[in-house]
């Protein structure tokens, strides 16, 4: 650095000499310079553009030969929809009453009470309905084929029924056949 006096003023004056750049260096000066103004313009525009996961993008300059990165989009879950199967219905057969009526046979009243696990009450969405639909077989007249339905809180219709059988003996068996989501069909 060079002090000289200004003719004018009686303090000295700092004269710095120009620093030549280097060719070399320049041209990575440049690349630099608008890597990171990319980079940061782009990552603005995602911000200002309100999404509601902005993700930055990283963008190079049209000379690099760097292929862009784009960012990968996430995939969002599909809604898990419960599905109430024949196998998560066991069913209980109670017997109500027995009467027999000697050679003509007897009559057995019951009533039938579904069991479920806990887990597939706890997996029940609140809005849901089924009808279940079974067999109850040992009557002298054949299978007895009824529905009932469960809710999603767990309720149930308790169905009831009669079957006549050749003696106070029999033993009558369930079975279920089909279960299916009315829930979409149903008015309340």
């Amino acid at each position: 650095m060079k002090t000289e006096p200004r003719p004018d003023t009686e303090f000295p004056v700092h004269v710095q000499q120009p620093i030549e750049a280097t060719k070399n260096h320049s041209g990575l000066a440049r690349l630099a310079v608008v890597s990171v103004v990319s980079l940061l313009v782009g990552y603005g525009v995602g911000v200002a553009g309100g999404n509601e996961e902005a993700q930055p993008t990283v963008a190079t300059p049209t000379n690099a030969t760097e292929p862009t990165i784009q960012p990968t989009p996430e995939a969002t879950p599909e809604p898990t929809v419960f599905e109430l199967r024949a196998a998560d219905v066991a069913l209980d057969l109670k017997v109500l009453s027995k009467e027999n009526f000697g050679s003509a046979g007897s009559l057995i009243e019951y009533r039938i009470e579904p069991i479920l696990l806990n887990s597939v009450i706890n997996s029940l969405p609140e809005d849901g309905v089924w009808e279940v639909t079974f067999e109850v077989l040992g009557g002298e007249d054949g299978a007895t084929i009824d529905t009932f339905r469960i809710w999603g809180n767990g309720e149930y219709e308790v169905p009831e029924g009669i079957a006549s059988t050749p003696s106070t003996n029999t033993q009558l068996r369930l079975s279920v056949t089909n279960v299916e989501d009315v829930s979409g069909m149903t008015s309340g």
